[in-house]
């Protein structure tokens, strides 16, 4: 699995995805709709914006928001899948699924501290061993080179600090800075911790 935990806040997610939908193919969906509804697809980031409360975890567990990332010259193979509820007045929602599919899954701040966001998706080797599905539908060179160039952006451009490999965007690094935790695992790391490293610019 390719994976790269980050921390981010609303200005944070917003440049990201100023990233995503003009410098990549990959189209945006919801990994899940609400109950009883069609799974929605975002061509915006005000559509996003629009659609969840970004930068804030109401729950604190790192999901506040789940998307998945697909781009056709990576896969064609993609599933929306109708799911049937036994929730009280809901019969069904949908959800998207396909082993060439990226998951981008939004964290931010709850109760003081900011909780981690994930990126992530499946590499060929760990496909053919672990998914169960079709791997020679996914043009493995492409999301290798789409993700790459996602990652580094993320990490060599907007990042201004990382906390043991994690990259801290702009706006969470000033949240830390203003007394605002970042938490790892069971642990919390603030401002003046020593394994907050400044990210060294290029001269």
């Amino acid at each position: 699995m390719a994976s790269i935990a980050f921390y981010a806040l609303k200005d944070d997610i917003r440049g990201l995805f100023h990233f995503i939908f003009e410098e990549t193919d990959f189209r945006v969906f919801e990994s899940y709709s609400a109950y009883d509804a069609e799974l929605r697809e975002f061509r915006s980031y005000d559509e996003l914006s629009d659609a969840f409360a970004l930068g804030l975890d109401a729950h604190g567990h790192g999901h506040a928001v789940l998307l998945r990332l697909w781009s056709s010259t990576v896969t064609q193979e993609v599933e929306f899948e109708r799911i049937s509820l036994k929730v009280p007045g809901h019969s069904f929602r949908y959800r998207i699924s396909g082993i060439g599919l990226v998951q981008l899954y939004l964290g931010g701040e709850h109760a003081g501290i900011i909780t981690d966001s994930h990126y992530g998706h499946w590499n060929e080797a760990g496909a053919r061993q672990r998914s169960g599905g079709n791997v020679d539908s996914v043009n493995w060179d492409v999301l290798s080179q789409v993700s790459g160039r996602l990652q580094r952006h993320l990490r060599n451009r907007m990042a201004v600090a990382k906390v043991r490999g994690r990259p801290i965007l702009p706006a969470a690094f000033a949240a830390l800075q203003r007394g605002v935790g970042l938490r790892y695992s069971t642990i919390q790391f603030h401002a003046d911790s020593p394994e907050i490293q400044l990210r060294k610019r290029a001269s």
